[in-house]
């Protein structure tokens, strides 16, 4: 017989993590385990970043790293987790995957995060490319938008070329 994540998280998990952890009705691996506990809100974060955090004897740890310990190998500290399902208090060890890889201000360059940019080097001219974090250029692009008071938007301004025949 298979056992599921869920079944194990209930059989290895902490006392404080049993407390807090809402299982779902049925064993299903694709559902959710919500974390009803503690979350952490710094400062510089949105309410959407939060991570859920919980005290164990070793101190304040993420719920998400300690069931990761519990089901798979012991994560390294550059070592993150990265949420797959999209639900912020979910702390399933399946709706995560573990990322070594990030651009110089933390975020991780891994799914829809990361942007593969083609170039030309200017002179040899030979192609090449880079990786790009869209966050990053994301919060670049605001930033912009936001202290430039000359800038206005042109939606689909590469439409609006006009060639004259």
């Amino acid at each position: 017989m298979k056992t599921s994540t869920t079944e194990v998280l209930r059989l290895m998990a902490h006392y404080r993590f049993m407390k807090y952890a809402e299982f779902p009705d049925e064993v299903v691996e694709t559902e959710c385990v919500i974390w009803r506990g503690r979350m952490n809100y710094k400062p510089s974060q949105k309410r959407n970043d939060a991570q859920p955090i919980m005290r164990t004897e070793k101190g304040w740890v993420s719920v998400r790293r300690y069931a990761w310990n519990l089901i798979y190998s012991e994560l390294t500290p550059q070592a993150r987790l990265r949420n797959t399902c999209g639900v912020i208090h979910c702390v399933n060890p399946d709706h995560h995957t573990r990322t070594d890889r990030f651009c110089k201000f933390g975020h991780a360059l891994v799914g829809d995060n990361l942007h593969i940019q083609n170039a030309v080097d200017p002179i040899t001219n030979n192609p090449y490319t880079y990786e790009r974090c869209r966050q990053c250029g994301r919060e670049s692009n605001y930033k912009y938008r936001s202290q430039n008071p000359n800038y206005k938007p042109r939606p689909n301004a590469r439409k609006q070329k006009t060639y004259n025949s």
